[in-house]
């Protein structure tokens, strides 16, 4: 697995959250303000309504400060809010709740399905990526002459379990086709599986060819 840089991100994580809070937002203000949507569950449409007790709490809970923190959050930040809301609020991460739907329409439907590929485009251009952080195998890179991308982007902590992590620039992950398959609903909190975040990373290996002749080199 190869290491990304928060450091080097910041400026264009930044705005990338600027262009994109306002569609979370007007999301967010519509199901306060209406208390219903029309959501897709199993490849059927449903309507469902939020509680008041519900609504009062999004209201007080996911306010503008809380949306911008939910965007450019540290994965250290991340595991502390994924703990701490799966102790006070563990319905929310239940599919087949009222509330989770919410949140997915919020940050997933209005949020990162509504990124187009001109988004993405910019995304692997800004972090420099040529090859899938995970397997440092596959080549990823943006096709200027047709617009496609070759690539996914993968959510390190999945947003089918985490819906409001969708829209977290540092929970995307530049990966081939192939890891993003493999991976899938892997949740990567479970830390018996000791997997490092990739923004955590520390390359610290180096290494190093010395050529003297065509079959004569040594290595460090």
């Amino acid at each position: 697995m190869l290491s990304l840089d928060i450091q080097k991100s910041k400026s264009f994580a930044q705005d990338f959250q600027k262009k994109h809070i306002k569609s979370l937002k007007d999301a967010r203000d519509e199901v306060i303000h209406n208390g219903t949507v029309e959501v897709v569950i199993k490849n059927k449409p449903k309507k469902i309504y939020l509680s008041k007790a519900n609504r009062k709490l999004l209201q007080k809970k996911l306010n503008d400060k809380t949306i911008k923190f939910l965007m450019l959050c540290t994965p250290k930040e991340q595991r502390k809010v994924i703990k701490s809301l799966k102790k006070k609020f563990p319905s929310i991460h239940n599919q087949k709740t009222n509330i989770y739907q919410f949140l997915k329409y919020i940050f997933i439907t209005n949020g990162y399905e509504n990124l187009d590929t001109e988004a993405k485009k910019l995304f692997y251009r800004n972090l420099e990526i040529t090859s899938c952080i995970y397997c440092n195998r596959n080549y990823i890179f943006d096709v200027k002459e047709n617009g496609h991308i070759k690539g996914n982007i993968d959510h390190f902590y999945p947003k089918a379990k985490y819906p409001y992590f969708a829209m977290n620039f540092y929970n995307f992950i530049p990966v081939c086709e192939g890891c993003n398959k493999v991976k899938h609903e892997f949740d990567t909190t479970d830390v018996s599986k000791k997997i490092i975040h990739p923004y955590e990373r520390k390359n610290e290996k180096i290494f190093n060819i010395e050529i003297s002749a065509v079959d004569d080199f040594s290595y460090k």
